[in-house]
């Protein structure tokens, strides 16, 4: 993790792997303490007060950088359960998490969910599928879009033919009146 005397909620995002939105409404709720800049109202966190909310909320950021975390619902689908049930395990201590910032997010660690696995003799099928296949970006309805334009265009150059339906123009009368 590379130190600064500022971060940005960027920055924040990156480092406790959450969206900016995440970083910006704590901002504006008072869990993490900074100041914002005149006529941008960008927000900006100083490196102590960031220091402050990592202990306060004991995140272990440097684990979090090395190791992949799960949310609830993640770990639910390897173990076959609900949120709920992955949820009762934490509360009970039975499954270690740590609470992200005071949002109720509980995140598990690979290694304590394939430990909790184990010990349990919950099948570690899913999970073993997960980890060895590659991570694929979801592509959003208007990229899907985007490439078949592409496509259709790339068609065009190479054939010098439109490759869209062709519809008959029909002509409109007018009436007489």
């Amino acid at each position: 993790m590379e130190k600064k005397e500022v971060y940005t909620s960027g920055d924040i995002a990156k480092i406790l792997k959450v969206t900016t939105n995440t970083v910006t409404k704590w901002f504006d709720q008072g869990i993490i303490k900074g100041y914002t800049l005149p006529e941008s109202k960008a927000r900006r966190i100083t490196s102590a007060n960031f220091q402050t909310f990592v202990r306060k909320f004991k995140i272990p950021v440097d684990r979090l950088q090395r190791e992949r975390s799960f949310t609830t619902a993640e770990c639910a689908h390897f173990c076959y359960v609900t949120t709920n049930t992955v949820t009762k395990w934490a509360d009970k201590g039975l499954l270690r998490f740590f609470n992200l910032g005071g949002s109720g997010r509980r995140l598990i660690f690979l290694k304590d969910i394939q430990a909790f696995m184990k010990e349990n003799s919950i099948p570690t099928e899913r999970i073993n599928k997960y980890i060895a296949s590659p991570k694929k970006k979801a592509k959003s309805k208007n990229n899907r879009k985007k490439t078949a334009r592409k496509r259709k265009t790339i068609k065009r150059k190479k054939t010098g033919k439109r490759t869209g339906k062709k519809t008959k123009r029909r002509k409109v009368r007018g009436r007489k009146g």
